[in-house]
């Protein structure tokens, strides 16, 4: 019965300090944020393994253990002693352990990944690392007791209430500060924050302050999105845009915005990810058609898309239509000619559509190029795509073409957040949203600048997974530029287009989708069907929350946690009226 009473002792005294620690970091982070950001996780693991260190030397315990009389002893005394604390809370402590073994894995997981040959000296060395960290870490935290010589005691004397009343008030006080601080941390770098419903989505993130060395770089460098393009054709004979989710809308405004300039003329030829390379023939001819009206253009169009699919039973895109639509008028002039040339192919028709997505389209590409039907052009890719580099993730697209065709190729990020963990659910912004408030210090919605030699260059490439190669690499290493065009919370999502599924369009898009995945085809055609029916000339699907739900997650966090020790903070008051009035000493 002692052993399951000091076990949940211990456990409440793990809860205070764990929301003790939170509430002290929302103070540090708003006390520091004129000119240092301090990341939610890393800060909060941080600064609570500091408070656990800081505590444990001087005091032999932090505040929840004080206040539920549980200590610290050291079975050995030397000169050594903090040097043995602080190893003890860094590696098996709750936050130092997490830390350390992020750090780890953050670090040493991509060499260990990358090994393609196991039995290669290089990639030996990196595996044997890995799992002797690993051991040793384990090891460190079984054995502390044993390492380290120090032990969890109970006091040797009960706490007297006035004792606890301080320790107690201490606690609220922390509490009330935090919760303040992050409440004023977050409308202070957030000054949009006022003007929106969807106050959830919102943290804290860099002040503007903090990023002085990024805004004057802009200040100076920064250029017309069309003119920073052309410049770049100048000097390269292709260049690729990295573009944002497929279906964000605004980002086409843009790339229309380029092809429509009279210097594209002297390019002539855009390469898109979309579409099949076997169908631009069929896409010529009805670009080369005249019709009587918008309505039967638009019917066009849709007939030639759901011919036109590669890997989905439906790409649904409004941008992609609305992009070709646009392209079809302005080559409805006679003093121009934009060729759009596709370059996947269809799984139903190739089987290695998807396993060789990369190199199909790269393929289709530099034949086209080398056939001198494109001695300049624009290409369109998404995400990894555009990358000039490999990893052992993927073969990309833009790697490919960099290696047939050296120092001829540049790349082009537009401004986007990141799938550094793999899921936009938990997707932080670039450089922990450094970029952007940086970006919408210029009071411009749309410029272009270059990473050599600037702050944004020199900053660690994190728009991809961790566990890559390419995480070890600049901004600079990866692409020769940027876009900026409109802020996060402007960009759009939006699926569906005018005569989708009308017509003839049904029964191909019902058959496509029971040859891609029969599994599913009638949940598809009970359930989603009548709802693609309803997305009409475009359905717009997320604004502002689709890049912002790790900051829900985050405030759910800690808004639930302020929670917690409010709840806490009454049951430390009960258990202060129910304790014995003396302090008195237990006996050995």
């Amino acid at each position: 019965m002692k052993k399951i009473t000091f076990a949940i002792q211990r456990i409440l005294g793990i809860i205070i300090d764990l929301s003790f620690s939170l509430y002290l970091f929302c103070i540090l982070s708003f006390c520091i944020s004129g000119f240092f950001y301090l990341p939610f996780l890393w800060g909060w693991l941080s600064v609570w393994m500091i408070y656990e260190v800081i505590c444990h030397f001087f005091w032999m315990c932090t505040l929840g253990q004080k206040f539920l009389g549980i200590r610290l002893k050291s079975s050995i005394e030397n000169k050594n002693k903090f040097v043995r604390f602080a190893l003890r809370d860094v590696f098996t402590s709750i936050p130092g352990f997490l830390l350390v073994i992020s750090l780890f894995l953050y670090n040493l997981l991509p060499y260990v990944l990358n090994a393609n040959n196991i039995f290669h000296s290089y990639s030996l060395f990196y595996i044997i690392l890995f799992f002797i960290f690993l051991i040793i870490l384990f090891l460190l935290l079984f054995f502390r007791k044993k390492i380290f010589k120090i032990k969890i005691i109970r006091s040797v004397s009960f706490i007297s209430k006035k004792e606890r009343y301080k320790l107690l008030i201490l606690y609220m006080i922390i509490l009330v500060l935090g919760f303040f601080s992050r409440i004023a941390n977050t409308y202070l770098t957030n000054p949009d924050l006022a003007k929106s419903a969807e106050i959830e989505y919102y943290a804290p993130r860099p002040s503007s302050s903090a990023v002085t060395k990024y805004t004057q770089y802009l200040q100076h460098n920064r250029q017309d999105i069309n003119d920073y393009i052309f410049d770049l054709f100048k000097k390269y004979d292709h260049v690729i845009l990295c573009e944002r989710f497929h279906n964000e809308y605004t980002q086409w405004d843009m790339i229309y915005n380029i092809i429509k300039d009279e210097r594209f003329s002297d390019i002539g030829t855009i390469f898109t990810e979309q579409g099949r390379a076997d169908r631009i023939k069929d896409y010529q001819a009805y670009t080369s058609t005249t019709y009587s009206n918008d309505s039967l253009m638009e019917k066009a169009l849709s007939g030639f898309l759901m011919k036109n699919q590669t890997l989905h039973p439906l790409w649904n895109r409004t941008s992609w239509f609305d992009f070709l639509k646009r392209v079809y008028y302005l080559n409805q002039k006679d003093s121009v000619r934009i060729n759009v040339c596709f370059t996947s192919s269809d799984i139903l028709v190739n089987p290695y559509a998807e396993k060789m997505y990369d190199s199909i389209m790269a393929t289709n590409i530099i034949n086209t190029i080398k056939s001198k039907k494109a001695n300049k052009s624009l290409i369109i890719m998404n995400f990894r795509h555009a990358f000039l580099l490999d990893d052992y993730l993927n073969d990309n697209c833009g790697a490919y073409l960099n290696r047939t065709f050296p120092g001829k190729i540049a790349n082009v990020l537009i401004n986007n957040i990141t799938l550094n963990y793999f899921s936009i659910e938990v997707a932080p912004p670039i450089q922990n949203g450094k970029w952007d408030v940086a970006f919408e210090q210029m009071g411009d919605s749309a410029y272009a600048f270059g990473f050599r030699d600037s702050p944004f260059g020199e900053d660690k490439f994190d728009l991809y997974p961790f566990i890559s190669m390419l995480s070890k690499k600049k901004y600079e290493d990866m692409f020769t530029g940027m876009i900026y065009y409109l802020p996060l919370r402007k960009h759009v999502f939006s699926e569906g287009y005018p005569y989708m599924l009308d017509g003839e369009n049904e029964s191909l898009f019902l058959e496509r989708y029971k040859l891609i995945n029969e599994e599913y085809y009638e949940f598809i055609k009970k359930y989603e069907l009548p709802r693609y029916k309803t997305f009409g000339r475009g359905k717009i699907l997320y604004t502002e929350p689709r890049y912002f739900k790790i900051n829900k997650l985050e405030n759910r966090i800690v808004y639930s946690i302020f929670g917690i020790g409010f709840f806490v903070g009454i049951l430390l008051l009960a258990m202060i009226l129910l304790s014995p009035m003396k302090t008195r000493k237990k006996q050995r």
